[in-house]
């Protein structure tokens, strides 16, 4: 009852189906790993992407006949600059994400920032994959697929860093032959609107609704330390955007807090065609950042605190500041994406001071007027 291996060792029957048992064991164990690894990266390598954030199409399927033109600015907190600040922005041809680090987490000696820029940059990663549940997508009251890559993006970012965030995510979704659908999901009190050019001035079309437990307790992501996502998250579809007319705005809540929306006309928000998308980003938020820092301005902040009873202050709110302005153009339209020599890169950050004074507006090319053109169906 044994067999004289070559080698000299000797197995008995016993030793022989122990081993066989151990070996099957251990090579379906490999086989699962490696069926979870594989399943794990398809699910959330991303398209390939230029340096600025923009999505290739050439990864994600069927090319969508429209796209985002994008540009972002984000102005830290003074006493947070050293660390980058605590809110965050991705964007892509398809997506606009920003997100707002909550602060206290810094008391337990944890940078709240990790987790916001890894939380969109997670949640972009997972929306590239558009020809995943592409007809809940496109559907207009189906909102899973939001649903789902928010909250698969907020519990892989939680394994990874500490930390909770409120988050607003707008996703572009269109069709051959379609018009452009624009799906939103906002949890907590950063959030967006949408401007409309009427000829002579702009007009507010739609401002998201603040998530909130109470004045200043915004709904957040955080893993098992914050909200449910589809408990919480508030949902939108905009089947009426005007790739010709509309502005899109995403910000946080330290341009909310300082700035009513219709107050970007002002000065910021003033003409079409946009010139220099970086520059209104620019503009509106320094315009945050300073009125933030003035102790005798009457803020939407403390007109809500007021309000609410939780507050008896006034002055601005001075924050982390992320302003994301974007247009929809049509893929085959002359309108160039990086063509905007105010701030190259696609998203600014501010490490240093902030000069009151604007520059000038960029003057207008003829390349930069969003003229569509007709899609052949």
């Amino acid at each position: 009852p044994f067999i004289q291996l070559q080698s000299g060792f000797i197995m008995t029957e016993r030793n022989i189906r122990n081993w066989f048992i151990s070996f099957l064991r251990t090579a379906i164990m490999l086989l699962t790993v490696t069926h979870k690894c594989l399943f794990a990266v398809d699910a959330l390598v991303p398209p390939s992407s230029d340096q600025d954030g923009t999505v290739s199409s050439t990864q994600t399927g069927e090319k969508s006949p429209y796209q985002f033109r994008h540009k972002t600015v984000i102005i830290p907190h003074d006493e947070k600059k050293f660390r980058g600040g605590e809110d965050a922005a991705q964007t892509s041809s398809n997506f606009l994400v920003v997100a707002d680090g909550v602060g206290g987490w810094a008391k337990h000696g944890i940078n709240p920032g990790l987790y916001s820029r890894k939380l969109v940059q997670t949640i972009v990663e997972l929306g590239q994959d558009t020809p995943k549940n592409k007809r809940k997508q496109e559907s207009r009251d189906d909102y899973s697929f939001l649903f789902d890559i928010v909250h698969e993006a907020n519990h892989l970012t939680a394994a990874e860093h500490k930390g909770s965030a409120t988050c607003t995510t707008l996703q572009l979704v269109s069709a051959k032959g379609e018009e452009p659908m624009l799906k939103t999901l906002n949890v907590g009190d950063s959030g967006y609107s949408i401007h409309r050019w009427n000829g002579d001035s702009f007009d507010v079309r739609f401002v998201s609704e603040v998530g909130q437990k109470r004045f200043n307790y915004p709904h957040q992501l955080g893993g098992n330390h914050g909200d449910d996502v589809r408990s919480v998250g508030m949902t939108q579809t905009h089947l009426d955007i005007d790739p010709t007319l509309d502005v899109i705005i995403v910000v946080s809540d330290g341009v909310t807090d300082n700035i009513y929306p219709h107050q970007y006309h002002e000065d910021c928000l003033t003409s079409l065609p946009l010139t220099s998308l970086s520059w209104v980003a620019d503009c509106i938020a320094r315009k945050a950042y300073w009125l933030g820092k003035d102790r005798t301005f009457d803020s939407p902040f403390a007109k809500s605190g007021r309000e609410s009873g939780y507050y008896r202050g006034t002055g601005g709110k001075h924050d982390d500041i992320t302003v994301v302005v974007a247009q929809i153009t049509a893929d085959n339209s002359n309108v160039s994406i990086d063509n905007d020599e105010y701030f190259n890169e696609s998203i600014t950050l501010y490490t240093g001071p902030v000069i009151p004074d604007m520059p000038a507006r960029p003057a207008s090319k003829e390349e930069d007027i969003p003229i569509l053109v007709e899609q052949e169906l």
